[in-house]
C-alpha cells in the first residue's frame, strides 16, 4: 500500500490509443497482470460531465473504479470523446466517438492485446450513462453482457 491505496498489478502501463484525429478521441487501455489465455473481460468506461469541455476522462470519478476492475481480472478502456463545443462534437460526432473507440479495441486485440471481446461491460456515469445506453442498441463488434448506465442525462 502506499498513503492507504492499495496497488493493483497491471501488465503494463495504461495504453493510450487515438481512435481518430481530434484530440479528444482517445481512450487508456489498462490490462490486468495475469488475463486468461482467452483473454480479459472488458469494461468500457465513459465519463459524464453533462457534455461540457471542462469534464475529462482524468477529473470525473470514473477512473476510481479502475484498480477494482483490474483486481476482478478485467481490462479497463476508459474513453475519451468530443463534446458539444468540440470541432465535431455534439449528436451525432460524440455518439459515434464512443462507438468507434469500441471498434478500436477489436484493433488491438488482433494486434495482440489480450481481450475477450466476447464478454464485454458498458459503464458510463451522467453524459456517458446516456451514450452508454445507445452504444447498446448500435450493431457492434464487440459482445456486450451487461450495461450500466448511472445517473444518465
Amino acid at each position: 500500500k502506499i498513503l492507504g491505496v492499495t496497488r493493483i498489478p497491471v501488465a503494463m502501463p495504461p495504453l493510450t490509443i487515438s481512435y481518430g484525429d481530434h484530440a479528444s478521441q482517445f481512450m487508456r487501455v489498462s490490462v490486468p497482470a495475469s488475463p486468461p489465455p482467452s483473454g480479459a473481460p472488458v469494461a468500457v468506461l465513459v465519463h459524464g460531465g453533462y457534455w461540457k469541455q471542462k469534464w475529462t476522462v482524468d477529473n470525473t470519478p470514473m477512473p476510481s473504479v479502475v484498480p477494482s476492475l483490474l483486481e476482478a481480472g478485467m481490462a479497463v478502456a476508459e474513453v475519451e470523446y468530443r463534446r458539444r463545443d468540440d470541432e465535431g462534437g455534439g449528436y451525432p460526432g460524440t455518439n459515434t466517438d464512443v462507438k468507434d473507440a469500441v471498434h478500436a479495441l477489436v484493433r488491438l486485440r488482433d494486434d495482440g492485446l489480450p481481450l475477450d471481446l466476447s464478454d464485454v461491460i458498458l459503464l458510463g456515469h451522467s453524459a456517458g450513462g446516456t451514450l452508454v445506453l445507445w452504444l447498446a442498441a448500435q450493431p457492434l463488434a464487440v459482445r456486450v453482457r451487461l450495461v450500466v448506465a448511472v445517473a444518465p442525462v
